[in-house]
């Protein structure tokens, strides 16, 4: 999966596809639950990625949305645990999020300072959500696999394992688009470009 509501991710099987079955639609209809070690944490109902433990990009379109809803307008505090991103995150931190949007199986948000953040969650990346803990008001601390964590004052995302993260310009997201042909789960996709696409290849859907 590639977005989850808690610390852990929704248990899934190869060898047991009735534990993929997960509405999707599901994911955010969470209530935050006392953990007894630690802060509050949210945690999603029993969920299924239709048979696949690789986020596809309906999955992604989801979370452009959501990470939109909570993050959008908003200035952001970014930091990288992992150390991995320390320089690419202050590249973004201080800086206000002016729109997320998925092209395909990539993500991308957009920073009143131009730059871009680029994330392919590739085979194991995910996404978690954090909320502030209902005694103290506060965010638990990112793990220490964490990549990128964006935080404002209510709401917190952390990224683990992602094949690509990296800050971008306008014109280095644009040939990553230009590369990636039409989405057709973007609203202003053209269909006959899409069909087009398909027409012309040889490899299975």
């Amino acid at each position: 999966m590639g977005y989850v509501g808690g610390r852990q991710s929704v248990p899934t099987s190869p060898t047991d596809p009735k534990r993929f079955l997960v509405d999707q639609r599901s994911l955010l209809d969470h209530k935050p639950t006392k953990n007894r070690s630690g802060p509050a944490e949210v945690r999603p109902k029993p969920a299924v990625c239709h048979g696949c433990a690789v986020p596809e990009g309906h999955t992604i379109h989801r979370l452009a949305k959501d990470q939109g809803d909570d993050l959008a307008g908003r200035t952001i505090r970014a930091s990288s645990a992992q150390s991995r991103f320390v320089e690419g995150a202050a590249l973004i931190d201080g800086t206000v999020l002016e729109r997320s949007e998925a092209w395909g199986k990539h993500l991308f948000h957009t920073f009143d300072s131009g730059r871009v953040l680029h994330v392919h969650l590739g085979l194991i990346g995910k996404w978690f959500r954090r909320v502030p803990d209902e005694d103290d008001g506060t965010i638990a601390p990112p793990t220490p696999t964490t990549r990128l964590r964006l935080e404002v004052q209510d709401v917190a995302w952390d990224l683990t394992g992602p094949m690509v993260c990296s800050v971008i310009t306008p014109d280095e997201k644009a040939a990553v688009v230009a590369r990636l042909g039409p989405d057709p789960l973007r609203r202003n996709a053209d269909p006959e470009r899409f069909r087009a696409r398909v027409r012309k290849s040889s490899k299975p859907i």
